[in-house]
C-alpha cells in the first residue's frame, strides 16, 4: 500500500509542477506582450499599459472618448 501512496504523490507533484510552469510560461507571455501607451490628451498625459496595438483600442482601454 506504501507503494500505492508513492505514486500517487508523485503523480500530484508532477502535476503541480506542470500547472506552476504553465502559470510561469502563460505570466512571461503576457508580460512580452504588454506595451505602454502615453496619451497626451491637451497636455495631460496619462499611461496606459495594454495588449492592444491599434489607436482606437487603447483608447477604449484608457476610456478616452473622442
Amino acid at each position: 500500500m506504501a507503494k500505492t501512496e508513492s505514486l500517487q504523490l508523485k503523480k500530484r507533484i508532477t502535476a503541480f509542477v506542470f500547472m506552476l510552469m504553465m502559470l510561469f510560461s502563460s505570466v512571461i507571455s503576457v508580460a512580452a506582450y504588454s506595451r505602454t501607451a502615453v496619451i497626451n490628451d491637451s497636455g495631460a498625459q496619462q499611461e496606459v499599459v495594454t495588449t492592444e496595438v491599434y489607436t482606437d483600442d487603447i483608447l477604449n482601454t484608457a476610456d478616452i472618448k473622442l
